[in-house]
């Protein structure tokens, strides 16, 4: 402290930025209490008088106090030298006669060269007293605690230009084995032998001399055998030697370990949460309902039979295999207006749009082909000349129509159909809805065999692929939906016919047959597969299935109503069949590799060598399966 005024304020710490309360030291009196001692005069200067103890400067001053020493004398030396740096000359000095005793101790200690040399002679002894045995090559370490370094540490590229470690409290030599004229292709490896312990560390200098070399005597010692090529070693000449791989009999045949395929992932099935029965509906009542007013401009077929079972609460099932003769899809656009109408005229006047009928049966609504065309018989003449030819006899067209277009329906298996052959034409006697089966067949016949359509079918209907074909590209669209809470399956259904743009009709009357209905609860998640797989796992445990009805059309049903359910498709096989023998082989493939046990009862399959195609009458199901192994298997040879 430089300032006499600085006494009893309270200062700023500039270190710490704490506040320090400056005391004076013992003893201390302040000039102006001398000056008014000695009848002096208080000095007039600003600030000379010391401020009150308890009074805060504001600002930081620079306080210059010096106190007079009043140590005893020796401790006035030990401050006077410890400032004059008597003691760091001491320590400095010290330091130096210590270093000057360590060399002088160090330089008493042996020399590499001296190691070297009796490790030479020691060598020469063991040659005069004993021959060399065979040995690998093998590094001593200079302790027991210390190991050698593994030959895998080693680069093999580095291995022969090893020089003596940094460290050197294990110094190596390498000590001439043999006379350069003695040796031998470097087929020899270097003798590597470490310096007896204890080995005093030395300080590692930036350029240390190299030792003399001491040339030895020569060491008999046998050449080394001519090394195996089939051996692993490195390059250098500290690399061991691994021991041989022997030969394989040439008839042993090395093959790869298989690959563990990964388990598949478990099947996510839906969960059935409530079974729902059908509603218990007086449909005759219902139907006398009146519908004020109603107007339906351009609505699909399906969606406008939706909004009638909404209003009326009837379930209504579209009649699949009448749509699929009569050529109506579910998109097909309509507009019906009435006011003050019943439901039941509501629906006729829809179904009429589309050429259909409506019937009642056990309380549910179908919609299907119109009474006339499925109760009346009508004869009707088919020419068939051009499936007769190359010596083909009518009367086997006959039989294939009769056992693939509704073989229930003929005269031959108890209905009331008939069919006459008449030169080359048939005269059949059915309903309406058979005789356009009838045609599709036929025509279906004439293209697989290359041959134009004569009927004035709609062209869908008589497209050669199977309609599980047509369907496969929709089911095989991925789809996602989470419906983890119970939901009715309609809408579940709906969700996901709506995500693959495919129209997903339910046979209503089936499920009510089986005591279920479509507002069953389910709980269902599915995450990015395919629709098809989704609709397994969706319907399977509530054993339900679907069928496909043409390219965007699905329908589910009972499981026990698909199975019952018999349908035909004309199958072209190509380079899989061929003449007759290779067609009844081809048979016997599928019977044993599409569901055997199906091939019994109604359940047909021919071979029609003109087309090279199969005549197919399946389930659904098993057409559904067929189709996937024809389009698996390849061509034969």
């Amino acid at each position: 402290m430089l300032k006499e005024e600085a006494i009893g304020t309270i200062q700023g710490c500039p270190k710490c930025g704490g506040m320090v309360l400056v005391a004076p030291p013992e003893g201390w009196v302040s000039s102006h209490a001398i000056q008014l001692a000695s009848g002096g005069q208080a000095s007039s200067i600003p600030g000379s008088v010391p401020p009150p103890l308890n009074k805060v400067s504001q600002t930081y001053l620079t306080l210059d106090l010096e106190l007079a020493p009043t140590l005893p004398g020796w401790q006035k030396l030990l401050a006077y030298a410890i400032e004059s740096k008597i003691v760091w000359a001491g320590a400095a000095a010290s330091a130096c006669l210590v270093g000057v005793l360590i060399w002088a101790w160090t330089a008493s200690s042996p020399s590499s060269v001296e190691i070297a040399r009796a490790e030479v002679d020691s060598s020469k002894n063991v040659a005069t007293t004993a021959p060399a045995a065979k040995r690998d090559p093998v590094v001593k370490p200079a302790d027991k605690n210390v190991q050698p370094f593994p030959a895998s540490v080693i680069p093999a590229t580095a291995s022969a230009e090893l020089k003596a470690p940094e460290i050197k409290s294990t110094e190596v030599k390498i000590a001439e084995t043999q006379p350069a004229a003695a040796k031998t292709a470097e087929s020899q490896p270097a003798k590597f032998t470490a310096a007896p312990a204890p080995v005093e560390i030395k300080p590692i200098e930036a350029n240390p001399p190299v030792p003399e070399m001491v040339e030895a005597d020569p060491i008999e010692i046998e050449p080394a055998a001519e090394p195996d090529p089939r051996l692993i070693t490195g390059s250098g000449d500290a690399d061991p030697v691994l021991p041989s791989i022997p030969d394989l009999p040439p008839e042993v045949e090395i093959k790869p370990l298989p690959v563990e395929k990964p388990a598949p992932l478990p099947v996510t099935a839906a969960k059935l949460v409530k079974q729902v029965p059908p509603p218990e509906i007086d449909a005759k009542s219902r139907l006398e309902e009146i519908v004020p007013n109603l107007d339906l401009q351009d609505v699909p077929f399906a969606q406008a039979l939706s909004i009638v079972s909404s209003i009326s609460t009837l379930p209504i099932t579209l009649d699949a295999d009448a749509m699929r003769l009569y050529g109506v899809s579910p998109r097909d656009i309509i507009s019906v207006r009435v006011k003050d109408a019943t439901v039941e005229t509501l629906l006729d006047e829809i179904a009429s749009r589309r050429g259909l009928g409506v019937e009642i049966e056990k309380g549910q609504v179908l919609v299907t082909a119109s009474a006339e065309q499925t109760a009346a018989l009508r004869t009707e003449l088919y020419a068939v000349s051009d499936l007769c030819e190359n010596g083909a006899a009518p009367a086997d067209l006959a039989e294939l129509v009769q056992k693939f277009v509704a073989p229930d329906s003929w005269q031959l298996h108890g209905g009331s159909g008939s069919l006459k052959i008449v030169n080359d034409s048939f005269t059949i006697g059915q309903t309406g809805a058979v005789h356009r089966e009838i045609a599709a067949f036929c025509d279906k016949l004439r293209l697989a065999r290359g041959l134009p359509p004569r009927s004035a079918a709609d062209a869908q209907r008589v497209q050669l692929a199977s309609a599980y074909a047509r369907a496969k590209p929709l089911l095989e669209k991925q789809v996602s939906a989470n419906f983890h809470e119970p939901t009715p399956l309609a809408r579940i259904l709906d969700e996901l016919g709506s995500r693959a743009g495919v129209d997903i009709l339910i046979d209503c009357r089936a499920l009510a047959a089986g005591g279920a209905s479509e507002q069953t609860e389910v709980s269902y998640t599915v995450a990015k597969k395919p629709l098809e797989t989704a609709l397994d796992e969706l319907l399977r445990p509530l054993a339900l299935g679907y069928r496909a009805i043409d390219a965007h059309t699905l329908q589910v049903a009972t499981q026990k109503e698909l199975d019952r359910r018999i349908e035909w498709e004309i199958y072209p096989v190509g380079p899989l069949g061929g003449a007759e023998p290779a067609g009844r082989e081809l048979i016997l493939r599928v019977k044993q590799s599409v569901a055997p046990v199906s091939w019994t009862g109604r359940a047909q399959i021919r071979y029609d060598s003109a087309s090279r195609s199969l005549l197919v009458s399946q389930s659904p199901a098993v057409q559904a399966a067929l189709s996937r192994y024809l389009s698996e298997t390849p061509p034969k040879k």
